[in-house]
């Protein structure tokens, strides 16, 4: 049996049809503005923003831009990476502080690092203790509840104002004195209430369930500790317990006294006895600063902790430095970089 086979026909340009490509005119278009996006995003507004700008404008004059139908989609690429740093502006050299940390705080996108300066290694925090005891004091007792200065607690080094033994204050005026004029006479008898050895170990366990893995306390005043040594904590990881404390509604008591220019006292006769001044100069230099707390040792140099209301109630920046020569020049620098430095943020220096 024979069988015919009909020659293969060589196909058409008909058949063929247009060759197609796996990203058409539009979509082309759509890689090159999400590149765009991520280098600015990566590399700073300052360099590419001559190219950028060309290419808006060209693609908007367009009648076919891709651009002019998805304008929404460019906005929502830079929304996601704001602020955009300015690699034009350079680190702020006139910053003195051996570590450095500014950090916006938004508990529904990820955290922004802002300035990052030996953000990680360990340094001397002298007073910014007395965040931790103030928390620990906060969760071990009562507000209201009354203490009787010991003659340990009126002794301590920087007792200002001069707590004599026998007075008696209550722990959220304890409280206030630590925090607000920085007494380590007031910082010392909150520990002694539970006793100071049992307190402290309090102080190293809470820091160790909110994940503070270089933080170590010795002493509840954040003064020098038995042999020289020093409470210690890295600046991120002052970060990290600032905004611990920032976002638990049982700390309120601590946020109001960080906050407070002065507070009145009265004894547990209820007879006046001491208005607590803030010693923080920068309270009143910036609407935007919402509270602080200061530290100072030899050994640890000047050392401050700032934390500046963000554009939303629960948006802020936190600012940290620590070994510095001037704390307040330091962080008035940095919180004034910020807006230099960032293209779409928020000017806190304001």
């Amino acid at each position: 049996m024979i069988y015919r086979t009909e020659p293969k026909k060589k196909p058409t340009k008909k058949m063929l049809g247009k060759p197609k490509f796996f990203f058409n005119k539009i979509r082309r278009r759509e890689l090159i503005l999400v590149i765009v996006a991520v280098l600015v995003a990566v590399f700073g507004f300052g360099v590419f923003q001559p190219i950028l700008a060309d290419y808006l404008y060209y693609q908007m004059v367009d009648v076919d831009a891709s651009l002019a139908k998805n304008h929404n989609l460019f906005e929502q690429l830079l929304q996601a990476h704001r602020p955009i740093r300015n690699w034009s502006v350079p680190f702020p050299e006139e910053v003195s502080a051996r570590s450095v940390a500014a950090v916006e705080i938004n508990p529904h996108q990820p955290n922004r690092h802002l300035l990052i300066k030996n953000a990680d290694h360990p340094y001397p925090i002298a007073s910014i203790t007395k965040l931790m005891t103030a928390m620990v004091a906060i969760d071990l007792y009562q507000l209201e509840q009354q203490t009787t200065v010991s003659s340990w607690s009126a002794n301590q080094i920087g007792n200002i104002p001069l707590i004599k033994e026998g007075d008696q204050l209550s722990v959220k005026d304890l409280i206030y004195l630590s925090l607000m004029e920085s007494n380590n006479s007031a910082a010392y008898a909150l520990a002694e209430i539970k006793g100071v050895s049992a307190f402290i170990q309090e102080m190293n366990q809470k820091a160790a369930s909110i994940g503070l893995e270089q933080t170590h306390f010795i002493t509840a005043t954040g003064l020098t500790g038995a042999g020289r040594a020093d409470n210690y904590s890295t600046a991120n990881e002052i970060i990290k317990m600032v905004t611990y404390l920032w976002q638990q509604p049982e700390y309120e008591v601590i946020r109001q006294a960080l906050a407070s220019d002065d507070y009145a006292i009265y004894d547990g006769t209820g007879a006046f006895y001491y208005r607590a001044v803030n010693n923080n100069q920068l309270l009143g230099d910036y609407t935007s600063l919402i509270g602080s707390k200061t530290g100072y040792l030899p050994s640890a140099g000047e050392c401050l902790v700032s934390v500046f209301q963000g554009p939303t109630e629960d948006a802020y920046l936190i600012v940290v430095v620590l070994g510095s020569e001037d704390r307040f020049a330091d962080t008035k620098h940095v919180v004034e970089w910020i807006p230099e430095a960032y293209l779409y943020s928020f000017n806190y220096g304001l």
